[in-house]
């Protein structure tokens, strides 16, 4: 009984393998089956992508050799458009040097213009200053000779004046002393007696408030008679007066 069961068991486990194996061998043609068309899908799509890619390999050949001959161009134009540039910038810099060069040079003619023109101003002052000092030495010179020759020619007249006075002096009267009055001047004396009479002294300067004079006159009377009139202030006035032996 044990033995049969033993057999039953190991066949149920033989049937269950050849089961288990068809099974197997079963999913194995279905995954077979299904993997076939997605195989050959695949290796269609590797022809497709190979037939395509001469296609696109051309394409991207010229299109890369459209950008190179665009980039070339570019290049050009932008070694064109440097050049241009540079040669704008050197015009530019050369004529700016000439400006600079221009304005310096004006600037120093100015500055020459300047300092000759204050040059030439300093020197036409010294000039005149000199001119100046040189007439006004003149005049200076010409005044005091002026002034030598009228002071030489008042002392001339004053001592024709003196010497007149000497030869030609009147003699003074007792009526002539009588009308002589305080207050008076030497000039209304001189018109009583009928001539001007000796200055013997005097002190101060006529004009000041204390100038002092003393005129005598010869008298008509007794030997040695003569007159004594004094003078003073500003202007001068007799404040007193004397007399010897006139009649």
């Amino acid at each position: 009984m044990k033995k049969m069961i033993i057999a039953m068991t190991v066949c149920g486990m033989l049937t269950a393998c050849s089961d288990t194996t068809e099974n197997s061998t079963s999913k194995e043609e279905v995954k077979q089956e299904e993997s076939k068309p997605q195989a050959e899908k695949k290796e269609n799509a590797t022809q497709a992508t190979a037939e395509a890619q001469p296609e696109e390999t051309k394409a991207d050949e010229t299109k890369k050799e459209e950008t190179e001959k665009t980039t070339t161009e570019s290049n050009k134009d932008d070694v064109a458009t440097k050049e241009e540039t540079d040669a704008k910038v050197k015009e530019l810099e050369a004529k700016l040097k000439a400006q600079k060069e221009e304005a310096q040079a004006k600037q120093e003619a100015v500055e020459k213009e300047l300092a000759e023109k204050a040059e030439a101003d300093k020197k036409a002052r010294e000039e005149e200053a000199e001119r100046i000092k040189q007439e006004a030495q003149a005049k200076i010179d010409a005044a005091n000779k002026k002034a030598e020759e009228e002071s030489a020619k008042i002392e001339e007249e004053q001592q024709a004046q003196e010497e007149e006075s000497s030869s030609n002096a009147a003699e003074m009267s007792k009526a002539e002393f009588d009308k002589i009055q305080n207050g008076m001047s030497i000039d209304e004396v001189v018109a009583i007696v009928g001539g001007s009479g000796e200055l013997n002294s005097e002190s101060g300067t006529k004009g000041d408030p204390y100038y002092t004079a003393m005129y005598s006159f010869m008298g008509e009377g007794s030997l040695g008679a003569n007159a004594l009139i004094m003078v003073q202030g500003s202007p001068a006035k007799v404040v007193s007066k004397s007399q010897f032996g006139l009649q």
